[in-house]
């Protein structure tokens, strides 16, 4: 994984509703020239706050063709608990922004993947699919596109004008909005499920990318069990990030407090606390230490890193890790919880 960095500068603001914001990102260097991606790819957002070091993913939801004019768009809701409410208090027109290079494998892959592709999301996961959708739009994703858009209620939806009138105006795009908890108006009431999905397209041959909580991930895969679609014709996206062991079906009994983490890294040792009910990234992130990190998600390994003393949780439905890997005792820290004392190895 490349650890090159990009300065971009933040040219637009868009206040979308009440929650999420617009930003247009162009290169800082005086060529202006950006960094090609594939749609479905994202940046990673650096940061230091209040002493703490850390990053987050967040998908590209403008389209390949749009890079090479000189911009990236970014779809960021301002909820949660640390970055992103602390990029809407500080980040203004003209900041410059360190970010990765484009980076992600939930991409169209000619020769491989068919091209009748059909596309689920939930909720704010919809970002990439907007990269899809433009894509496709301005011919330079040679494929044919129907997404499906899951939401909880109306004033929720995003893209909602913009993707039917993307569908007006090419044959290959078409597009389904959900809004399972109210009525809304150029909306399906209810869920995405598979009798929705095939009143509107064929699943015979097509390649699906789902984007959503890992919930939607479970929902879909029994959902659509009966139509035998092979493994490989399945795309999901890294599901997020998981904040606490707290309601996780297969986490142990989580204990009050914190415990000691070393860390070993280029000859040298740093020793601090962690909390039980934080990840081992975080915790160190928190320290200021500055670790690898990607994708947050126990998917792209660039975190990995060897246990080489104490127990920890990890989820289930975030555990990636190959029989070898496990073998060896190694770990993603950004879904790894302590269980107890913890040295951890890492480059």
């Amino acid at each position: 994984m490349n650890d090159a960095r990009q300065s971009l500068r933040v040219t637009a603001i868009t206040q979308v509703d009440e929650w999420v914001r617009c930003y247009r990102l162009e290169a800082a260097q005086p060529d202006g020239k950006l960094a090609p991606f594939l749609p479905g790819q994202y940046l990673n957002i650096f940061y230091e706050i209040d002493g703490s070091t850390t990053s987050r993913p967040y998908s590209i939801a403008s389209s390949p063709k749009d890079a090479e004019q000189g911009f990236y768009e970014l779809f960021i809701h301002g909820g949660g608990g640390f970055t992103s409410p602390w990029l809407f208090r500080h980040i203004a027109m003209g900041d410059m922004l360190s970010c990765s290079y484009p980076e992600g494998t939930f991409c169209y892959r000619p020769g491989c993947d068919s091209t009748h592709l059909v596309a689920v999301s939930g909720g704010m996961s919809v970002t990439p699919l907007r990269a899809f959708a433009r894509a496709v739009v301005d011919g330079s994703l040679d494929v044919d596109l129907t997404v499906f858009c899951g939401w909880d209620y109306c004033h929720e939806v995003l893209f909602m004008d913009e993707f039917l009138q993307y569908a007006q105006e090419c044959p290959r795009f078409r597009v389904v909005f959900a809004v399972a908890k109210e009525p809304c108006p150029k909306a399906v009431h209810g869920y995405v499920d598979r009798k929705l999905i095939e009143s509107y397209t064929t699943l015979q041959n097509a390649t699906l990318f789902l984007c959503g909580p890992e919930e939607m991930y479970r929902f879909l895969s029994q959902e659509l069990a009966p139509c035998r679609i092979p493994a490989g014709r399945w795309r999901r996206e890294i599901p997020g990030e998981i904040k606490t062991p707290l309601g996780q079906p297969d986490a142990p009994p989580v204990q009050k407090g914190s415990v000691s983490l070393t860390l070993r890294r280029q000859g040298q040792a740093v020793r601090l606390r962690a909390g039980r009910e934080e990840s081992l990234l975080v915790a160190l992130e928190r320290a200021g230490v500055q670790p690898k990190a990607r994708c947050r998600s126990g998917r792209c390994g660039y975190c990995l890193a060897r246990l080489l003393a104490g127990e920890v949780y990890v989820p289930a439905a975030w555990d990636t890790r190959t029989p070898q890997q496990k073998a060896e005792r190694k770990i993603h820290p950004c879904c790894s919880f302590p269980l107890s004392d913890v040295v951890l190895e890492a480059e």
